[in-house]
């Protein structure tokens, strides 16, 4: 009786393990920098403006707008623009809504933001948070973009190298 017993144990605990489940996971392929350029529709270094999240009538969502001034444009825009991007999720009062991977704003920071139109006119950060990257100006003058590569590791290029991967890429500011 005690050996039947074990062996029942056994089998209810392996059919417990392979029941299915549900698993949530993100996965991301992270294009190249010349596929990043090739695949956006505007390309730009900007500083943030402004963010303000607002949420449905319903208040079943809710998007943050984040209102980019253009220093540099390469593709889809010029200097001086004012573009409005739009991502899903936000804080609204006590609500607040978030999607993994979702590029994230502050308030003064300078990035290059490859972007996307969208129905109805809506820009959006191209691949979620892979189309943000972070500007650094170092004491010194030197300019830096830090970005995601293949295999989640961070990279810092000078921004003259980050322009000459665009002009390889074919993508020249207006005007040149």
């Amino acid at each position: 009786m005690r050996l039947w017993s074990g062996w029942v144990a056994r089998m209810i605990l392996a059919l417990v393990v392979m029941v299915p489940v549900a698993a949530e996971a993100t996965t991301w392929i992270v294009p190249e920098p010349a596929e990043l350029a090739r695949s956006a529709d505007a390309i730009v270094l900007a500083r943030v403006d402004s963010i303000r999240s607002v949420a449905a009538f319903d208040g079943s969502t809710i998007e943050t707008e984040i209102v980019l001034h253009v220093v540099e444009a390469w593709k889809g825009a010029a200097s001086g623009d004012r573009i409005v991007v739009r991502e899903v999720g936000g804080t609204v009062g006590e609500d607040q809504q978030w999607i993994f991977g979702s590029a994230e704003y502050q308030v003064g920071e300078i990035v290059v933001a490859h972007l996307a139109l969208g129905e109805g006119g809506v820009v959006r950060t191209l691949h979620m948070g892979l189309g943000k990257s972070t500007v650094d100006v170092a004491e010194t003058g030197e300019v830096t973009v830090s970005r995601l590569r293949a295999g989640g590791r961070k990279e810092r290029v000078r921004l003259q190298h980050f322009r000459g991967e665009l002009d390889r890429a074919g993508v020249k500011p207006l005007g040149r």
